[in-house]
C-alpha cells in the first residue's frame, strides 16, 4: 500500500489559496464617502447595467438554494443551518461529511490501540487487524490516520467561511428573492448591495450615501469563496483518489450503511463544485463587465 503523508500538489493549492486571498483583502486608502442623485443618475447607471444586473441576480438566487438544500455548510456560524437541519437536508452538508471523515478518525484511532496492546499480547489479532485494513503495520497505519486528518483539517477550515459568507448573502437581494417584491425593486437594491448600500443610506434629498471602495469589498466576499470552492474541489479530488487506492475499508456509522473514505471525499468534491459555478460567474461580472458607478463627492 503506498501512503501519501503529504500532498504537493495540495499544499501548493492551499499556499496560492493564501497568497491570493492575502493580495485581494490589501485596503484601499483613497475610498471615500460620496452622495448620489437618485434620479436621473442612480436610475440611469440601473437601466445601462440592467443586463449585469439581472445575471448577477440569478445567480444570488441559485446560491440561496445552494446554501438552503442542494449543498448547505450545516456550519453553527450559518443563519441557514436551523432550516437545514428542520427540513431534513443536513446529510447534503459539509458539516455532517467532515463529521463522517472525524467519525473515521475515531475508528482508526480505536484500532491503532488495538494493534499496540495485540503487538506483543496476541500477534494474530494483530495480523487480522492489519489484514482487515490493508496496513503493512503500524508506521503505515499511523501515516494512513495522519493523512486523514491532515485532508480532514484543510477541508475543516472552510466550514466556517462558507457559513459566514452564507448568513452574509441572506441581506443581498436577488432576481426573485427576497419573494414578494418584482424584479426590478429587487435588482435596483442589489444595483445598491453591490456598493456596500442599501434603502436606508439614502439621504432625505434622495442622495445615496455609499463608500466608494464597496464594490472592491462586495467583489473579496464572493471571490473568495470562489477561490475556496476551487481549491476545495481540488482537495477533495486528490483525497478521494488516495482513499480509492490506500484505503478501501468501509467505517461504521450507526443507523447508516458502511461507508468507504473514497466516497466521503467525492460527496465533498461535488459539494465544493456545487458552489463553484454561480461563484465564478457572479466575480466575474461584477469585476468585469458592470459599468463604473457614477460618483459626485459629498459636499461638508
Amino acid at each position: 500500500m503506498r501512503l501519501l503523508r503529504s500532498s504537493g500538489s495540495v499544499g501548493l493549492w492551499v499556499c496560492l489559496q493564501a497568497l491570493v486571498l492575502q493580495v485581494n483583502h490589501v485596503p484601499v486608502a483613497t475610498a471615500v464617502i460620496v452622495e448620489i442623485p437618485l434620479k436621473p443618475d442612480l436610475k440611469d447607471y440601473f437601466k445601462l447595467n440592467f443586463k449585469s444586473f439581472l445575471i448577477v441576480g440569478h445567480q444570488i438566487d441559485k446560491l440561496k438554494v445552494i446554501k438552503e438544500r442542494k449543498c448547505p455548510t450545516g456550519d453553527t456560524s450559518d443563519s441557514s443551518t436551523p432550516k437545514v437541519i428542520a427540513n431534513d437536508y443536513f446529510s447534503s452538508s459539509l458539516s455532517y461529511l467532515t463529521r463522517k471523515l472525524r467519525l473515521a478518525e475515531d475508528q482508526l484511532n480505536q484500532t491503532l490501540k488495538l494493534m499496540q496492546e495485540y503487538y506483543l499480547s496476541d500477534p494474530s489479532k494483530f495480523r487480522e487487524l492489519l489484514a482487515k485494513y490493508n496496513f503493512q503495520d503500524i508506521t503505515s497505519a499511523e501515516a494512513a490516520r495522519d493523512q486523514l486528518v491532515q485532508y480532514r483539517e484543510i477541508i475543516s477550515e472552510d466550514l466556517p467561511v462558507f457559513g459566514r459568507f452564507s448568513t452574509w448573502l441572506d441581506k443581498v437581494p436577488g432576481q426573485m428573492m427576497p419573494l414578494g417584491n418584482d424584479v426590478t425593486k429587487n435588482l435596483m437594491q442589489l444595483s445598491w448591495k453591490i456598493e456596500g448600500a442599501t434603502e436606508a443610506d439614502f439621504t432625505q434629498d434622495e442622495k445615496l450615501r455609499v463608500d466608494t471602495d464597496a464594490r472592491n469589498a462586495t467583489i473579496d466576499k464572493f471571490q473568495d469563496v470562489e477561490l475556496r470552492a476551487n481549491s476545495g474541489s481540488v482537495v477533495a479530488a486528490s483525497a478521494a483518489a488516495w482513499g480509492a487506492e490506500n484505503m478501501g475499508y468501509k467505517f461504521k456509522q450507526y443507523g447508516h450503511n458502511d461507508f468507504p473514505i473514497a466516497a466521503v471525499f467525492l460527496k465533498i468534491q461535488k459539494w465544493y463544485e456545487c458552489w463553484e459555478p454561480p461563484l465564478a460567474t457572479i466575480v466575474s461580472r461584477l469585476a468585469d463587465k458592470l459599468g463604473p458607478f457614477p460618483i459626485w463627492e459629498r459636499e461638508d
